[in-house]
């Protein structure tokens, strides 16, 4: 599935603003820099691990995808060779049938 560049700036620009807004809750509520710190620490980890793991998902699928292609043009190719040795058998067989007559 491919997601069109506004869409995924807005749900970034989305991601940011749900993360200012939470680590603005944690530090309303807590009243220490300490823990509103913690918290914007670990939602910038996992939005650096979702996002790598993210890549790391595209990358998969685009391999396996390029690998089913690359097996369907194998099995082009051997069909090719079939017939053309079948081609070629059958050129045989004809030379020698025109030599015959």
């Amino acid at each position: 599935m491919r997601i069109g560049m506004k869409v995924l700036a807005i749900l970034s620009f989305l991601w940011v603003v749900l993360g200012s807004i939470s680590v603005w809750l944690v530090y309303s509520h807590t009243q220490s820099l300490r823990f509103a710190f913690l918290y914007a620490l670990s939602f910038v980890t996992v939005t650096l691990v979702a996002g790598t793991l993210t890549l790391f998902l595209q990358k998969f699928f685009e391999m396996y995808r390029r690998q089913k292609y690359l097996e369907s043009l194998r099995e082009e190719w051997i069909a090719t060779q079939k017939s053309l040795k079948e081609l070629t058998s059958q050129h045989s067989q004809l030379e020698k049938l025109v030599q015959l007559l």
